[in-house]
């Protein structure tokens, strides 16, 4: 199958043994690896339009947060910043 391929590719299969070996040792290795500038060039732009569209709905997204907050208050109960002291819920199993 993949023969036809053999000695034609733009990429050095020996370099990509060993980025693929440096990655594997790596302490954090990346989520996403892209082998070979060709490959580089491609999925670059994708990833920027992606990232574009996302911040040009950066408010409709906010749009959805709740109105429930961390325990900003200090007092183990987690309600909004409009609710009054008291109105919140307290986690399960706490008794203060």
């Amino acid at each position: 199958m993949w023969s036809p391929y053999h000695g034609t590719q733009t990429g050095d299969p020996a370099k990509l043994g060993e980025a693929l070996v440096k990655v594997a040792g790596m302490e954090n290795p990346p989520r996403l690896f892209v082998a070979g500038s060709d490959a580089l060039a491609v999925i670059t732009p994708a990833i920027e339009e992606r990232l574009k569209e996302a911040r040009a709905n950066e408010d409709l997204s906010k749009s959805t947060d709740g109105s429930v907050q961390n325990d900003t208050w200090g007092d183990g109960s987690f309600r909004g910043s409009d609710e009054p002291e008291g109105s919140g819920y307290r986690l399960h199993g706490d008794q203060s």
